[in-house]
């Protein structure tokens, strides 16, 4: 009996060719998660690993207590926190109670995404969000959320206070963070966890932006919506989980280092979350 090079199935490959299959069908790219018609994608979260640099030094942290780290009376970040504790954005600001605009949010469902989360806060514009999954014998999620000013962090604390805040039947509870935050620049009316792109389909895309930024710096998205699809020209509009080093990094990321900058166009759309103030 003649024998065969062919490989049966389940074994290993026997050529070069064949492995390099392999290995490609093993490492395959980032895709993104149609969510609806209108073009709504979530990321895949991020990649093994991320580049630390100047974009995610104040990358969100990852809280593992939920309800009790609020029972905490030192005014600093948990010892869970996995970013850089000594940034100022994550040192508590030197204000009056009155003034803090961070809120801790506990009781949300297990399995809630932004998408879900900044759907429903509509309550003011919007710093900064981070959901901190289940951990350990919990079976609930909890979220940070800092609003640009007072009134929005106000507006969202009396909305759950009346129960006006609720997710799938869960009883949602919030209290003021311990780590506060100063309201931001009254001054500053454009600046937004929302970005919109516009230039060639083939740059403009969500494919191609999300590979580009995931390269520079660690993000969440609430979802990215196709305003505009020309036969030449696409306009995107990418929702952050953040305005603090998401959005504001994918501004500047997108103007001044993108290889193709020259050929699009990046400006701030209004939060839509914004519409308590409005």
């Amino acid at each position: 009996m003649s024998s065969s090079n062919s490989n049966v199935a389940g074994d290993e490959p026997t050529d070069l060719s064949s492995l390099l299959t392999a290995l490609h069908e093993v490492s395959a790219p980032i895709t993104f998660e149609r969510r609806s018609p209108e073009s709504r994608y979530v990321a895949p979260g991020p990649p093994a690993q991320v580049p630390y640099s100047e974009y995610n030094i104040d990358r969100d942290h990852r809280e593992t207590n939920q309800d009790q780290h609020q029972l905490v009376s030192l005014a600093q970040p948990s010892p869970a926190y996995q970013g850089c504790a000594q940034h100022w954005r994550n040192i508590c600001a030197d204000i009056p109670s009155e003034e803090n605009c961070s809120v801790f949010v506990t009781g949300l469902p297990g399995h809630i995404g932004y998408y879900d989360l900044l759907q429903r806060l509509q309550y003011g514009r919007i710093v900064q969000t981070h959901i901190n999954a289940p951990t350990g014998h919990y079976n609930t999620a909890a979220a940070k959320v800092v609003f640009w000013n007072r009134v929005g962090a106000e507006n969202f604390m009396t909305a759950v206070r009346c129960r006006d805040f609720a997710f799938y039947g869960h009883r949602v509870r919030a209290t003021w963070n311990r780590v506060k935050v100063a309201p931001q620049d009254p001054a500053d009316v454009t600046s937004s966890r929302v970005i919109r792109v516009r230039g060639p389909r083939e740059i403009v895309n969500e494919e191609s932006l999300c590979a580009f930024l995931w390269d520079h710096f660690y993000f969440d998205l609430e979802e990215i919506v196709n305003v505009e699809q020309g036969l030449e020209n696409t306009t995107l509009e990418i929702r952050f989980g953040s305005f603090w080093c998401q959005s504001e990094n994918a501004f500047r990321c997108l103007r001044e280092s993108h290889p193709d900058q020259e050929t699009m166009t990046v400006e701030w759309v209004p939060d839509p979350c914004n519409v308590a103030e409005a």
